[in-house]
């Protein structure tokens, strides 16, 4: 898949879940019905080193893939924004603006993301 297949992808099926320190969680999910189209997003998203997993949301839901961590979805965000849904760019803003809250004590992995996105 290509970068703009991969950003079609989490325009229109994904979404961005952030949480503000002292939580700073980051997860990037994307729901689909079948397996074998997030077996394929997963196997393009690693060419470009962000971890993905496939996995089933329960009898008949379908499946998930997920990007789970501050860095990942940093990651994410990065190489394949911009987004041009509203609602993901929403989410977006709504994770930078977690990252730029400073923790008492901050984390390598939010670090690493903050230079990421240049923030």
């Amino acid at each position: 898949m290509s970068r703009a297949e991969i950003r079609a992808w989490i325009d229109t099926e994904g979404h961005i879940y952030s949480a503000p320190p002292p939580l700073s969680l980051a997860r990037l999910s994307i729901a689909q019905v079948y397996r074998e189209p997030l077996d394929i997003l997963c196997e393009s998203m690693r060419r470009y080193a962000i971890p993905c997993t496939v996995y089933k949301v329960g009898p008949s839901l379908g499946y998930r893939a997920d990007v789970l961590g501050l860095e990942p979805v940093a990651k994410a965000i990065k190489e394949f924004g911009p987004f041009r849904n509203p609602l993901r760019r929403q989410q977006v803003q709504r994770f930078i603006d977690h990252l730029r809250i400073r923790p008492k004590v901050e984390r390598p992995e939010r670090r690493r993301a903050r230079q990421i996105l240049g923030i």
